[in-house]
């Protein structure tokens, strides 16, 4: 799922959030279809008109309610399984925001096919439960053509097992680990060790 650009608020939609909205507040029965691709791989129609709903809804909560729409989608706090299921969404939207980063999986297919087999694969995490994000903090912006070239960059190793809490809002935010160490998010990446 991408973030929701809302009159230049990156929003991020947490799983907890995009169910609430769909199901509690506009009353959607069914929502199952989100994760479902077409067969070409484009979203299905029912994933369309769900984001074209959560969109409308987090526009009129901006205009009508800001500090509630501040309060209850920008700003986010994820602890525990809620913050696991969400680490990834959350960086590969970071990584599209900023632009200078991008997430690696570290399994050979072989490894993928197990872990699908397994069920160690989730929609939540496609990567499996340990990936890497590598941030290139340069100027220049990844580009299509030179994902896959070399560049200075940093490779971040992480466990979605050992988070703990996520807090911040998309444009700034930190993850924080059982040992005590965290990262933190921003127009850059700072780890603090534990």
């Amino acid at each position: 799922m991408s973030y929701y650009n809302i009159e230049k608020n990156a929003v991020y939609m947490s799983h907890g959030n995009y169910r609430k909205i769909l199901v509690d507040e506009l009353k959607v029965s069914d929502y199952s279809g989100f994760y479902i691709s077409g067969s070409n791989g484009q979203p299905s129609k029912e994933r369309i008109k769900h984001e074209a709903l959560v969109y409308d809804f987090l526009l009129d909560k901006f205009k009508t309610d800001f500090e509630g729409f501040r309060k209850n989608y920008l700003d986010f706090e994820l602890v525990e399984s809620e913050a696991r299921d969400n680490i990834w969404d959350l960086l590969y939207d970071y990584c599209i925001y900023y632009g200078h980063s991008l997430l690696i999986d570290l399994r050979d297919e072989h490894k993928q096919m197990i872990d699908d087999l397994n069920g160690d694969t989730s929609i939540y995490l496609p990567m499996g439960n340990t990936f890497v994000i590598a941030a290139s903090l340069q100027k220049n912006r990844f580009k299509i053509r030179n994902i896959l070239k070399s560049f200075p960059k940093t490779n971040i190793l992480i466990n979605a097992n050992k988070i703990i809490k996520i807090d911040g809002r998309l444009e700034h935010f930190q993850v924080s680990f059982e040992n005590g160490s965290s990262i933190k998010f921003f127009n850059g990446i700072s780890i603090r060790p534990y």
